[in-house]
């Protein structure tokens, strides 16, 4: 979705070599809710957008590609327990995915070839989740697709039934993005495991997912 206001001119500029190294530096950067890395210069360009609207997708074709960022104060996945359909291998485990590694190519959670493979995370506590962050390959990119998100406090409750549930969060249907693919809930779904299943039969493999939300108390 265009913005429908030009976007604001960049508060900071500096070089990056690769747009996940450019994520990196916006999500350790206050303020950053937008960057923008542009290929021809190796540069990132950070950007500050107020209003919750910033969630939204970026097409910025004048200045570069633009990635969205969440903005919240929390990562309620980093570290926190994580199951997989079985994995291709040993050194590809659920828990690569929250390991906070975002651009080492050998940290990433991959499972074997299956239909409707999953990924979920404990949280350890309930939360009200609000969005969903996911740092895709970008070789093999094209395998996660037809996304689907659910949130609820009971693993037996995050079975996808229908985007009426009280646990669904979101969607993506086709192809995510070579690199950031940031899925907002519909509305906001509380639960302390969060999982993300693909709807087709193929091979699951991401290096990184961001889970964003506020605490709930049962």
């Amino acid at each position: 979705m265009a913005l429908s206001e030009p976007i604001p001119a960049a508060y900071e500029t500096t070089n990056a070599r690769s747009k996940i190294e450019c994520g990196i530096l916006c999500t350790n950067t206050p303020d950053c809710h937008v960057f923008v890395y542009s290929k021809h210069s190796h540069s990132c360009q950070f950007l500050n957008i107020s209003e919750t609207g910033s969630l939204q997708d970026i097409n910025t074709t004048h200045i570069g590609e633009a990635y969205v960022m969440p903005r919240t104060d929390t990562l309620l996945a980093r570290g926190k327990p994580a199951e997989s359909t079985i994995a291709l291998s040993l050194d590809l485990t659920a828990d690569k995915a929250v390991d906070g590694r975002y651009s080492d190519g050998s940290s990433m959670v991959a499972t074997k070839s299956r239909l409707n493979p999953w990924w979920r995370v404990d949280l350890e506590k309930r939360y009200c989740i609000q969005a969903v962050n996911i740092l895709n390959r970008a070789t093999y990119h094209n395998r996660t697709k037809n996304l689907l998100i659910t949130a609820a406090d009971e693993v037996s409750q995050l079975l996808y039934t229908s985007d009426d549930d009280e646990n669904f969060c979101g969607r993506h249907d086709g192809i995510l993005n070579k690199y950031y693919t940031l899925i907002k809930c519909a509305s906001v779904v509380a639960g302390r495991f969060v999982q993300l299943q693909l709807n087709t039969t193929v091979v699951l493999n991401l290096y990184e997912v961001e889970v964003h939300g506020y605490y709930n108390a049962p």
